[in-house]
């Protein structure tokens, strides 16, 4: 990415479900989101970093999700991008919902100065009739019939969901 002009923002640690993290496994992961510095500027006076200070095994979130805040460059217009990954097995329906509120309660407590927040990545959302019940209020969605949007061909893949907070 960097070699065709991306830069790149990293999380500073792993994030897990389990009680333990900062392992070299699958068990935890680490938010990445590239950008190009001609069209965006990482702003650091937005909300930004994780969005609880328990990485591991935390009460509200499978992984902790974190946020990446962006400008425009040249104008005012300004977002929080955060980055998920939401209770992944079919019988979490109630997690996820869980997840997404918690998400929704701290964008409430950090949107002050930022007004567009954005949620996005593995959302694990199995259909659209999960996706209306789960979405807190004031929240809308991207891909409302939750259309897959990964590359998984067998049946039992997840779906994906893009969501936007209007504010």
């Amino acid at each position: 990415m960097v070699a065709n002009g991306f830069e790149f923002k990293l999380s500073e640690e792993d994030t897990g479900s389990g009680d333990e993290i900062h392992m070299n496994t699958s068990a935890t992961e680490w938010f990445i989101t590239f950008y190009k510095d001609e069209v965006v500027d990482y702003i650091e006076s937005s909300p930004n970093g994780f969005l609880a200070d328990d990485r591991s095994n935390n009460p509200d979130y499978e992984r902790v999700p974190y946020a990446f805040p962006f400008r425009v460059d040249g104008t005012d217009t300004d977002f929080v991008l955060i980055s998920v990954h939401l209770a992944p097995d079919k019988s979490e329906a109630d997690r996820r919902k869980h997840e997404l509120q918690s998400i929704a309660n701290w964008i409430d407590a950090n949107d002050q100065n930022e007004d567009d927040f954005i949620i996005l990545g593995d959302m694990n959302i199995e259909n659209s009739a999960e996706l209306v019940d789960a979405l807190p209020t004031g929240f809308i969605s991207l891909n409302d019939e939750c259309y897959r949007t990964n590359t998984l061909i067998n049946d039992d893949a997840d779906h994906r969901t893009s969501i936007v907070f209007p504010h």
